[in-house]
């Protein structure tokens, strides 16, 4: 029976009542007309652009507001009143970075006067400051001093619009570089030291990379964070404040062997919250550890970060009991190890000790080009220790006379956590195809997976069947592998 025929038991009354019924229904289309006819008043001039920004809300053209520049921002705040109440909204000035450079223009303003104006009229808002600084190549001593009086005028202004700066990052100010004079150098510390001191009770995170300063200027500026910061947590009580993030990487300079000072330990014991550390592997001793590890603290460390280069001080022997009961006291820790230049195989065991709790290592510019010194051993006994926890591997390495592709292969399949790995090494492309068939299994927990594979050259065929070759493999597990997985793969051939 089809479902649309009419029913044919319908008497004459019920079809004049549904008669009628249709006619009330159906819309008369003159009166229809008239009904929903516009009005007079409404004109085509409303559906204009500025029509449209007008009935924009507030949050909306904030967000707008977010991605335009300084200068586009200040256009903006003169169109009309309710733009410029926009334009000074605080979540549009919380975040700034300025570069100073040691050159001048005549064609563009100085980045230290902009960020000097910034700070005298939108201080108040800032939250988060980065500052890098750009130093000369050659040794210009009225550079520096203008580098030093730039710096001091920003602080002083960020001071005095009573700024409340949660991050603060300063970088590349390389203190031990010749263009800073005796009195320069004392006279930045100063002003940094001063600055932080006041901005202590608020700060969170505290970057200072590559200051490169001496051990008594670099202590001083921590002595004057940590008392600071105890200062704020007797008069008030309140444990909202304290330094949760420092990044110490290159804030000494790189001939000093910090781990043999007692000062230090006992300084960075004196950051209550500290829960993400960035040190030189020069700063790590025993005393550091069991400081960092201390039942004063307020709160658990939970990320280290070392990075360990050739040219610093990394020679100390640090106990692997240390390394114990900082592990049992800060149960969550993660600890992650940057190697750059170290090839002695002596030295790399003595940082990489089996109670490191490592979930990241990565190596570069490690040359292993000479016949006495094999990469084996770091694959196959020193980083299988850490199979259970390891997340990222990281490798640069010059291996031209030894292959690695068997030791690579066998760790990746032991690390059972391994997500990240990045290899730029003299590689086969038979490793690429072995690792790209690990990766069809769905136990394989990698899902980014970067590989530059070097090779020497036997001539233009020999790099194009090798092209080839990649291509066919990549265009046959691409169909196989994880849909997560994030793939790069780059031939270099060497010649």
């Amino acid at each position: 029976m089809s479902l649309c025929a009419p029913s044919e038991n319908v008497t004459p009354e019920q079809e004049e009542a549904g008669t009628q019924e249709e006619s009330r229904e159906t819309p008369d289309p003159d009166s229809s007309a008239e009904r929903y006819e516009p009005t007079a008043d409404v004109s085509t001039a409303d559906e204009s652009p500025a029509r449209h920004w007008d009935l924009l809300p507030d949050v909306c053209l904030q967000h707008v507001l977010r991605w335009v520049g300084d200068q586009d921002r200040a256009q903006a705040s003169l169109v009309c009143s309710r733009w410029h109440r926009a334009t000074r909204s605080p979540a549009l000035w919380r975040r700034r970075r300025f570069c100073f450079m040691g050159r001048t223009s005549k064609s563009q303003r100085p980045e230290q006067e902009i960020a000097v104006g910034y700070a005298r009229s939108l201080g108040a808002f800032l939250e988060e400051l980065e500052v890098l600084v750009v130093l000369p190549y050659r040794r210009m001593v009225t550079v520096a001093r203008r580098l030093q009086l730039a710096l001091r005028a920003l602080f002083l202004e960020l001071c005095g619009a009573g700024a409340r700066l949660r991050s603060f990052s300063v970088r590349s100010l390389d203190l031990q570089q010749d263009v800073w004079t005796r009195g320069t150098r004392n006279a930045v510390v100063h002003c940094l030291a001063t600055f932080l001191g006041h901005m202590a009770s608020h700060l969170l995170h505290l970057r200072l990379w590559g200051c490169r300063a001496t051990l008594p200027h670099g202590l001083r500026i921590l002595e004057t964070v940590a008392r600071a910061q105890q200062q704020h947590l007797a008069c008030t009580g309140s444990m909202s404040g304290g330094i949760v993030s420092l990044d110490l990487e290159g804030f000494f300079s790189a001939d000093v062997p910090v781990h043999s000072h007692q000062a230090f330990p006992r300084l960075i014991g004196r950051f209550y919250r500290l829960e993400c550390l960035i040190l030189s592997y020069s700063c790590v001793s025993d005393e550091l550890l069991e400081a960092l590890g201390s039942k004063v603290r307020r709160s658990s460390l939970k990320l280290l970060k070392l990075k360990c280069h050739y040219e610093e001080p990394h020679s100390q022997v640090v106990c692997g009991s240390a390394w114990f009961s900082l592990v049992r006291s800060c149960p969550e820790l993660c600890v992650e190890v940057d190697i750059e230049g170290v090839t002695n195989i002596d030295r790399l065991q003595r940082i990489l000790l089996p109670d490191v709790p490592l979930s990241s290592f990565a190596m570069s510019e490690c040359n292993f080009s000479e016949h006495d010194i094999s990469p084996k051993p770091i694959f196959r006994d020193i980083l299988p220790r850490y199979c259970s926890r390891l997340q990222v591997l990281s490798v640069e390495i010059d291996n031209c006379y030894e292959s690695v592709d068997r030791e690579l292969l066998d760790l990746l399949m032991m690390c059972s956590q391994l997500h990240t790995l990045v290899v730029n090494a003299y590689l086969d492309i038979s490793f690429v195809e072995q690792v790209l068939e690990y990766c069809q299994e769905t136990r394989c927990p990698v899902r980014s997976f970067d590989v530059k594979v070097c090779y020497l050259s036997a001539g233009d065929s020999h790099e194009e069947s090798a092209e080839e070759r990649l291509e066919e493999l990549m265009s046959f597990y691409s169909h196989f592998t994880h849909p997560e997985l994030q793939l790069s793969v780059e031939l270099f051939p060497i010649k």
